[in-house]
């Protein structure tokens, strides 16, 4: 039986060009995003589905977890809504008996200059960095997958994570959704992009699964920049975290779930 796990988040989506439009709280937001986020996942869905796979678990990713029109995905899909408070975060409800990982809507990392709508987690953190890398959430969700012994087959995103993951991950199939210039936004059709989606997602599950997966270090060394010192000050009170300078905090462990909480318990915003 073919498993496939599908973290979706938005900002990655065809078009986007400004973060207000994505935040129900804003005057600014745009429904229609939620809409052709769940176009792009279902192409995805198709595609595996095309491909042979015979179960596909979805998890919103994006802010409450509350984006995809679950009416809208295909029938033969499950999805998870919400945050299940755990490490694994934006990959919450993946296990080792998936076949494959798509990252879906993916968006370039903080501190980085390839999307006006780049960041790690959330705005209070200037960047979060690995063994002196800057690393975005799509690298540690398949840092994530390939802890479990999960391959990520798939990403689609913006022009500047696509690159990096690419770097990262040499097999990985890879559609680029939107690429910017400054704070300018250049995407194809929609529908255009769905078919590039579907097809690549259906190219995914026959690729070679011994290239799609990231280098795992044998030591993690994590730091978080955050924009407000009182923050960084907070952090370093996590246990085996140091405050490095006034505004970064450092981590370091040889497991990577170890890292995972620290950024659970000092960088998420899902916590009750």
């Amino acid at each position: 039986m073919s498993k496939i796990f599908i973290c979706a988040d938005i900002e990655g989506t065809a078009n986007i060009q400004n973060p207000l439009e994505l935040r129900k709280s804003e005057p600014l937001y745009h429904g229609y995003f939620a809409e052709q986020m769940t176009r792009e996942i279902s192409a995805a869905c198709r595609g595996a589905r095309e491909a042979g796979a015979e179960m596909i678990l979805i998890k919103d990713s994006h802010g409450a977890g509350d984006n995809l029109l679950p009416d809208q995905l295909p029938e033969d899909t499950e999805l998870i809504r919400g945050w299940g408070l755990h490490p694994y975060h934006m990959m919450f409800g993946i296990e080792a008996d998936f076949d494959g990982v798509f990252l879906t809507g993916c968006h370039s990392a903080g501190g980085t200059d390839s999307s006006p709508l780049a960041h790690t987690n959330n705005s209070k953190n200037c960047w979060v960095k690995i063994n002196g890398e800057i690393a975005g959430e799509a690298y540690i969700n398949s840092l994530t997958a390939a802890y479990v012994g999960v391959p990520t087959l798939l990403i689609t995103g913006d022009a500047g994570i696509c690159k990096f993951m690419k770097e990262k991950i040499p097999g990985v199939e890879m559609v680029i959704t939107t690429t910017y210039a400054g704070n300018a936004s250049r995407s194809r059709h929609p529908r255009t992009v769905d078919e590039e989606i579907r097809r690549a997602a259906k190219r995914a599950l026959s690729i070679s699964k011994g290239q799609c997966y990231p280098k795992m270090p044998k030591t993690f060394q994590a730091e978080i920049s955050f924009f407000n010192h009182l923050r960084a000050r907070g952090a370093s009170f996590y246990p085996g975290a140091r405050l490095k300078e006034s505004h970064i905090v450092t981590f370091t462990h040889q497991d990577w779930y170890e890292v995972l909480r620290f950024f659970f318990f000092v960088l998420s915003d899902n916590l009750v």
